[in-house]
């Protein structure tokens, strides 16, 4: 449920991976040309971003994606949505150092 209000929550996804030495830039061209046009047709589908770490000593890829509510996201992804370790889809397996990490928010008012 909400954690404020009655209506029903956007839904943030967030997924989150390690791409293996050398392979962040051929990952970001998958999500880009294979990933995103399946996010962008899909029912309930809001908008998100796809994010390439700034710093650090691995390359990481963030994509976050907004949801209407709960059923679109079942409706696109399946009844397992919300698990938070997922198998790597065979396209993006060879550039992923280990599975993909997801996890679920809600956007809480401030105003």
């Amino acid at each position: 449920s909400p954690p404020i209000g009655d209506d029903v929550p956007v839904i943030v996804r967030m997924w989150e991976t390690r791409a293996k030495p050398g392979k962040a830039d051929d990952l970001l061209r998958y999500v880009v040309a294979e990933v995103w046009p399946t996010l962008e047709g899909a029912a309930g589908f809001l908008g998100g971003e796809v994010l390439r770490s700034y710093r650090g000593t691995e390359d990481r890829v963030l994509l976050t994606t907004r949801w209407q509510d709960e059923a679109a996201l079942a409706a696109y992804l399946g009844p397992a949505w919300a698990a938070h370790d997922m198998t790597p889809v065979p396209g993006e397996e060879p550039f992923l150092e280990g599975a993909p990490f997801v996890d679920h928010w809600v956007a809480v008012p401030v105003s």
